[in-house]
This record gives C-alpha cells, structure tokens and sequence, in this order.
C-alpha cells in the first residue's frame, strides 16, 4: 500500500531506542523501498530500564533516526 501511496513523510514510533544502529536497517530499508520519502523521523522514549550496555549518547541517536528538515522535540 505504501508503494502505491508514494507517502513523503514517515514518522516511526519505536517506543524506546537508546543506540543509534537499533533501527539503522529498518532505515535503510525504507530508504531503499520507498524512495518517495523524503523525510522521516522517530519519536519514542530514550530510556530502556533493563539494558545492562551503556546507552549511546541522545544527540547521536536523534541523528541516527531521521532524515531531512525535523525538529527535535525532547521532554
């Protein structure tokens, strides 16, 4: 439905990402599938309770989860 659709704009909600590779294939993916896209974004929770490994740092996962014009909105 997406190819048909041809959307712009993607918004991904992942519920929680604290490493920037998390998500990169599903990114490349949608990239590679859906070159409509122009521009996407995630939108979830930076915090994982039980991960044991040391989190990436927040500005280089926003990075690592968008493309094109977006804002960061971190509350």
């Amino acid at each position: 439905m997406a190819k048909d659709q041809k959307p712009i704009y993607v918004l991904h909600h992942p519920h929680t990402t604290v490493k920037k590779l998390t998500w990169w294939n599903a990114w490349q993916q949608l990239r590679i599938n859906l070159q409509s896209v122009k521009q996407y974004a995630g939108a979830g929770c930076y915090f994982e309770a039980y991960r044991k490994r040391p989190w990436d740092p927040i500005e280089e996962v926003l990075s690592a989860t968008k493309k094109g014009d977006t804002l960061d909105f971190i509350v």
